[in-house]
């Protein structure tokens, strides 16, 4: 299919035909104008009481490029409702678009193109995470508070999406919406309750169903082994942080193995490999922990929860709050200072100043810190940017920028603007020389 031809309606009412036609680029509906000037539905758009559904996308006006690909553009009235999802293996998009009437879901890949998925959900349910292959994704419920209010525990889903047939159904899980993760093998991690009311640590996988792995009350997961075979998290509403792994079991006080005279903040991960603990210490300070190497840290103050591990270990990137020092102190408070922990350079700041809302991503090997079209190393601290196509602007609106890397660092999505449009954006070939 044409990038250049995607979903696209006319915003008069067509009256329209259920049968299927062959236009050369995939079935399309066919459709009688209801006065000239008036467009045919395409695939993906249905007839209703003989009018075109309401259309969500329209026609880019931006060409795509062997690096930059634009998957869709929104349509006037429509906006995307979360960051368009991009999976570890880099090969699938999922996205969501709503209007105040009504929403839909769309997947997009380089062998099947752009897919409207057949899931219907509630209104306060969307999705939230993809699987490294693509196959599965997270539906949890948006309106926490909604579910604090009513006293009903709200759960999340797992969508387990055939690409090829798009077709899917929604599995239920068990584990509740608020903290849920999907884990790049498909595996859920979060909190379950108990028959007591208490918040228990969690794991659920489509070949075991609901595993409940700690009776304690209140560990909340922040982060995993892709398999889920180790996580690491906090103790809701006090400083501190676990680590539960099948082979150990609990570890409640995680601060008495790695610092006994510290206390460690809320920030707290886990490598990939499973060998490596980073995070945050109270008040301020950072460590990076490994049972044969022992406790590593520096100082600074963590900001948010984008703190990223390298597979290995090895490398360890996050965002510090602005020093008092002249060079950080005209910084406003929704700025933040990137910055990279190698084993080779040490602890080294990024010659950059970037807002709170703007996500970073590295690879699974460390090697660099991506941001937007611009990469950084992290070895040599250089960066170097990439000339998006002609009319489009990489900043879109609410959820603008990146937002997903996948593993091997090669491809990029988010969202941009397109000729005053928001836009879902795919990047490749990030990694190839400039």
């Amino acid at each position: 299919m044409s990038w250049s031809r995607m979903l696209f309606c006319s915003s008069l009412a067509i009256a329209c035909s259920a049968d299927a036609v062959d236009l050369g680029d995939g079935p399309l509906t066919s459709a009688s104008a209801a006065s000239p000037g008036d467009i045919v539905c395409t695939s993906g758009i249905d007839c209703q009481g003989g009018k075109c559904k309401e259309c969500l996308l329209e026609t880019c006006l931006c060409d795509s490029t062997e690096a930059f690909k634009i998957p869709a553009c929104l349509a006037d009235g429509a906006q995307l409702i979360g960051p368009p999802l991009l999976s570890a293996d880099g090969t699938s998009v999922q996205f969501s678009v709503c209007t105040f009437e009504n929403c839909r879901f769309y997947h997009w890949t380089d062998r099947f193109g752009l897919q409207e998925m057949p899931l219907e959900l509630e209104v306060t349910r969307a999705p939230a995470a993809i699987s490294a292959d693509g196959q599965q994704i997270l539906i949890t419920d948006t309106e926490v508070t909604w579910a604090l209010v009513s006293h009903q525990d709200a759960f999340a889903s797992v969508y387990r999406y055939d690409i090829e047939h798009n077709t899917g159904r929604s599995i239920l899980t068990g584990v509740l919406s608020d903290g849920a993760q999907l884990l790049p093998s498909g595996v859920v991690i979060g909190q379950s309750r108990g028959s007591d009311g208490a918040l228990l640590l969690s794991r659920w996988s489509e070949q075991r169903g609901l595993e409940v792995l700690s009776d304690v009350d209140q560990l909340r997961p922040t982060a995993a082994t892709p398999d889920g075979a180790t996580i690491v998290g906090n103790l809701v509403a006090v400083d501190g942080a676990f680590k539960w792994s099948e082979r150990d079991g609990l570890v409640p006080d995680l601060g008495a193995v790695i610092a006994p005279r510290k206390v460690l903040g809320l920030e707290v991960t886990i490598s990939a490999d499973g060998s490596t603990i980073a995070g945050a210490f109270y008040p301020s300070g950072i460590y990076r922990w490994t049972e044969a190497d022992g406790l590593d840290q520096t100082t600074g103050e963590l900001t948010g929860e984008n703190l990223l591990l390298s597979d290995d270990g090895s490398v360890l990137a996050g965002m510090l709050v602005p020093e008092t020092s002249p060079s950080e102190a005209s910084l406003s408070s929704d700025q933040v200072v990137p910055f990279v922990w190698t084993p080779e350079f040490g602890f080294s700041k990024f010659p950059l100043i970037v807002d709170t809302r703007r996500r970073f991503f590295m690879p699974g090997d460390g090697a660099t810190v991506v941001m937007g079209e611009s990469y950084s190393w992290g070895q040599q601290l250089g960066a170097a940017g990439r000339v998006p196509p002609r009319r489009l602007q990489s900043q879109g609106g609410l959820y603008g920028g990146m937002t997903g890397l996948s593993h091997d660092g090669d491809v990029s999505a988010g969202a941009a603007l397109c000729g005053g449009v928001d836009a879902v954006l795919v990047q490749e070939h990030l990694r190839d020389p400039l």
